[in-house]
């Protein structure tokens, strides 16, 4: 829909200035880690696909979407993993796209301890369109007419390690001070880089059941530290039902399966446990993923679905 209604930039600006759209934080986060730290690239030990795409406040026009694709495989000769990430953010008049190379080295520490190192290097294209609003107050001074684009590169950091069974990275995918859309200032304000801290285990219950409790912590200069907990089980490797939590933001659950050997899809709804409750019925994502694992047994992390 080409207009917005008032409402949903009220709704919009809010969740903006709490940071909700900073960043696209999908709760889906330990399918696609590559968004977040380059040193996963090649980590699937073979070829990985995904696609994701994510709708909050459905029914309003100008409602966010985010798409997010990413590909990387390893190179197991020499150690290096090679992988690219795309997504498109969009709310309102606002859309934000990005698409990063990624390059990881991974070192063998021991027999079943591995780390690597990785870089992220890409660009960021902000635009706005206030075409796209209803304005009711034209001679406010925060609008402005016609378009505003604003190209800037990027530039990633990110180290884990890890077993067969555990892995804990830390990463920025940006060091850089990026500028963003504030919706309450006429153009494009200072966004700090993000900080990322995100680990995960495997537990065996049995040989058809396997429980992976999974987490993400955000520091983000300005905000409250975040943190996102996810717990999903792998039933006989087909099947896979999770549940995530977010204190005083959201809750969630996940669903997925094999579609064929070497796919699976699933869905993902998450509700807010905040205010934003009494304006949205949550937060729904869609999501297909494709692993070639042809050196899986060697470098692997069995921590994600691929």
């Amino acid at each position: 829909m080409k207009k917005s209604s008032a409402i949903l930039i009220i709704l919009l600006s809010v969740c903006y200035h709490s940071f909700a759209q900073t960043d696209p934080k999908l709760s889906v986060f330990s399918l696609n880690p590559l968004f977040y730290n380059p040193a996963f690239a090649g980590s699937g030990g073979g070829l990985s696909l995904i696609g994701i795409h994510s709708s909050q406040f459905v029914g309003f026009d100008g409602a966010p979407q985010t798409q997010y694709f990413s590909g990387h495989g390893l190179w197991e000769e020499n150690g290096v993993g090679i992988g690219m990430d795309f997504f498109n953010d969009s709310f309102g008049a606002v859309k934000e796209t990005g698409f990063n190379g990624n390059v990881a080295y991974y070192l063998r520490l021991g027999d079943n301890l591995r780390m690597s190192f990785g870089g992220k290097f890409g660009f960021t294209n902000v635009r706005v369109d206030y075409s796209d609003l209803n304005i009711f107050e034209p001679d406010e001074d925060i609008i402005q007419e016609g378009q505003f684009n604003l190209i800037q590169p990027n530039i990633g950091f990110g180290t884990y390690i890890f077993t067969d069974n555990f892995y804990i990275g830390f990463s920025t995918p940006s060091v850089f001070s990026r500028e963003r859309f504030d919706p309450f200032d006429s153009g494009i304000g200072v966004r700090n880089a993000n900080l990322f801290l995100m680990s995960g285990f495997n537990l065996s219950i049995d040989r058809n059941l396997i429980v992976r409790p999974n987490l993400l912590v955000r520091q983000i200069t300005g905000a409250p530290m975040s943190a996102l907990v996810t717990v999903i089980a792998d039933f006989y490797e087909s099947v896979f039902l999770g549940v995530n939590y977010e204190n005083k933001s959201s809750a969630g659950l996940l669903a997925g399966f094999k579609i064929a050997e070497q796919i699976k899809g699933g869905y993902a709804f998450d509700f807010p446990t905040n205010s934003l409750g009494r304006y949205t019925n949550g937060t729904h994502t869609f999501f297909v993923s494709f692993n070639m694992s042809r050196f899986k047994s060697n470098t692997g992390l069995p921590c994600f679905y691929y």
